[in-house]
């Protein structure tokens, strides 16, 4: 017996096959709002133009906010269409001893950063679905 499929067929499954791609790469942003009043003044001051140069303790928000003010930019304005994060050097010196090439080495250190995108966007394949976007 011969299984042909019509091109009726062919077209409905290509179709639904973009359709749940464009579900899968359909990501939409949380808004976020400052809790402290450091926080405050980072968002005002991006907000009002300014450059930023964020310092501080660690876990007090300095990258999750960073992160969400430049993917919120994009996302609204779609005047800028990628983001460059720069992390210090430091911990690089180690790279030698990690197993894999300079990309799967350095996939460690972007940890942190799929971890805020997963939150930002509430599913944990945001950073990977940003990085084809």
């Amino acid at each position: 017996m011969h299984n042909k499929v019509s091109r009726s067929e062919k077209r409905n499954k290509k179709q639904h096959k973009q359709l749940e791609d464009q579900k899968r790469n359909n990501l939409t942003i949380k808004t976020i709002e400052p809790i402290t009043d450091n926080q405050e003044i980072i968002f005002r001051d991006f907000y009002n133009g300014k450059n930023l140069l964020i310092h501080g303790l660690p876990g007090t928000g300095k990258s999750f906010i960073s992160l969400y003010l430049a993917l919120s930019e994009i996302e609204n304005y779609k005047e800028y269409n990628n983001i460059t994060i720069i992390r210090s050097v430091v911990p690089s010196r180690d790279m030698g001893f990690l197993p894999g090439n300079i990309k799967e080495k350095s996939k460690i250190y972007e940890l942190p950063y799929q971890a805020i995108c997963a939150e930002l966007y509430g599913r944990g394949d945001a950073y990977e679905v940003t990085q084809t976007a």
